[in-house]
């Protein structure tokens, strides 16, 4: 728990959102310390400067494991009475994005297969309808 409130001070010197996207906590860092830079600030703060700067390195040293960052926002949310839920739908359209062309062409074999065996009742025709679209297919993303 003490590691934990050591976490949640280092958000609190960046002044960002507890368990932010580590974009966010950079780009709060580089903004905070060019405000604190000599040349902008007139006022010798190198305290401050040390803080911001030894936050910053803790964060970024935890954001490289992935697993204790989860664990550590799990156990935020669990001293807050609220449930994190780490939903799957995010990675979900991730991967749809991604893959969107694999997907469409998986869904259209799916459906010549499925018409192919409303129409034919033999398995020999079948097989030939779906090599004679696929063929198809290729021949058209071919030209």
């Amino acid at each position: 728990m003490n590691e934990l409130h050591k976490i949640l001070n280092c958000f609190d010197v960046l002044g960002v959102p507890y368990f932010s996207d580590y974009t966010v906590v950079k780009t709060s860092f580089r903004k905070k310390i060019k405000e604190l830079h000599p040349d902008v600030s007139r006022t010798k703060d190198d305290e401050e400067v040390k803080k911001l700067i030894s936050a910053y390195k803790y964060l970024q040293s935890l954001y490289k494991n992935k697993e204790l960052v989860e664990y550590y926002r799990n156990e935020f949310f669990k001293t807050q009475n609220k449930k994190f839920v780490n939903l799957p739908f995010k990675n979900i359209i991730h991967f749809v994005g991604k893959h969107h062309k694999l997907i469409i062409k998986a869904i259209t074999l799916i459906a010549v297969i499925a018409i192919s065996t409303l129409i034919f009742d033999n398995l020999i025709n079948i097989a030939l309808f779906i090599l004679v679209v696929i063929g198809g297919y290729f021949a058209f993303n071919r030209l």
